[in-house]
């Protein structure tokens, strides 16, 4: 426990500056559009490690948070035979009562390099990916909760243009934009049978962009003038669950001839899992405030006027993810996701 509690520490030591700064992704021009770029949300790192699969695979060693329906240990589990061996990974395949209270970060660097015809430039950023904790509630019970980042804003444009009316004038632009979406949930999944368990995830979507535009045109002024428009986000999200597991190559400790008792073999079973998710979310609330500014020689902020408040609604999109997986405990698993997302 004393461990346990000293790891809780340090992840949220960790994870405090970079939430308070928000998304630090790396330049990207395209999240100047909608609620910037939408973030991958494919899960943990081993699921990552996997092609972003996992909406089927059933593992107590780390929290899939991919569908709440994973959460739980199966009913009427089998029971560890009495005066065997078990090597460490029939062990774990019989023991299906998870007790372990898990803790789960990650961090998120990202690479991009932008180019145009006048030339290129790099663009480095680092993000928390995600911040989650699991435990059990019961021997069928299992909850989960954390946050994960959902869309970042990061672009610093700048640019010239003509004036319209006056070709012979040039304007020079700066359009810059940051912010974005984090996603806070709650999971609980309950293992119904042996092979059955569902589950549902609530969350709450919420988060805010500012994105400021100014120009100036030295040959007529010497002062700058734009718009600042910080928009609020927030919706709630909701995710059910289920998954089907199934034995379809027995483990040799499941034969009850002495001979196999007797018999120590490496074979611990072969499995296959069916999962399937449905994503969706609430009216998605939006508030946004719009500035003028007027900058002086200086770029000090010499007139500032609130011009509108306006409140939106607007849809976003479902996602369905169906998975489907095969997998002999402790050794291999095989995987495959399909989603579908009509943005």
């Amino acid at each position: 426990m004393y461990h346990s509690f000293r790891g809780l520490i340090f992840c949220l030591c960790l994870s405090f500056p970079l939430l308070t700064i928000g998304q630090g992704t790396g330049d990207s021009p395209f999240s100047q559009f909608g609620v910037g770029d939408i973030l991958a949300n494919n899960g943990n790192v081993r699921n990552a490690g996997m092609g972003y699969v996992g909406v089927s695979s059933r593992n107590h060693h780390y929290i899939n948070f991919l569908n709440p329906a994973l959460l739980p240990n199966l009913k009427n589990s089998k029971h560890i035979r009495a005066n065997h061996s078990y090597k460490q990974y029939n062990h774990y395949r019989n023991l299906k009562i998870d007790s372990t209270v898990k803790i789960d970060f990650g961090l998120n660097y990202q690479r991009r390099s932008i180019q145009s015809p006048k030339g290129y430039e790099n663009a480095y950023g680092i993000n928390v990916a995600y911040l989650t904790f699991a435990m059990p509630l019961s021997k069928t019970w299992g909850t989960a909760f954390g946050i994960v980042p959902y869309s970042s804003v990061n672009y610093n444009l700048a640019y010239t243009d003509t004036v319209k009316g006056n070709p012979t004038s040039t304007a020079s632009i700066q359009n810059s934009g940051r912010g974005g979406l984090y996603k806070i949930f709650l999971s609980n999944g309950i293992g119904i049978t042996n092979n059955l368990s569902v589950g549902l995830e609530t969350a709450f979507l919420y988060g805010n962009v500012n994105n400021e535009l100014f120009s100036s045109i030295p040959s007529l002024s010497s002062k700058s003038y734009g718009f600042k428009r910080q928009t609020i986000y927030s919706a709630f999200a909701f995710k059910p669950g289920i998954q089907f597991r199934r034995e379809i190559v027995k483990s040799n400790n499941d034969f009850k001839s002495k001979a196999d008792t007797i018999r120590k073999t490496k074979s611990s079973g072969v499995f296959y899992n069916v999962g399937l998710t449905y994503d969706f979310f609430s009216g998605l609330n939006i508030t946004r405030n719009l500035d003028l500014y007027v900058l002086d020689v200086n770029n000090h902020i010499s007139t500032d006027t609130t011009v509108e408040t306006k409140k939106y609604k607007a849809t976003m999109p479902s996602t369905t993810r169906l998975g489907i997986s095969f997998d002999s405990p402790m050794k291999w698993t095989v995987a495959a996701d399909v989603f579908y997302s009509p943005w």
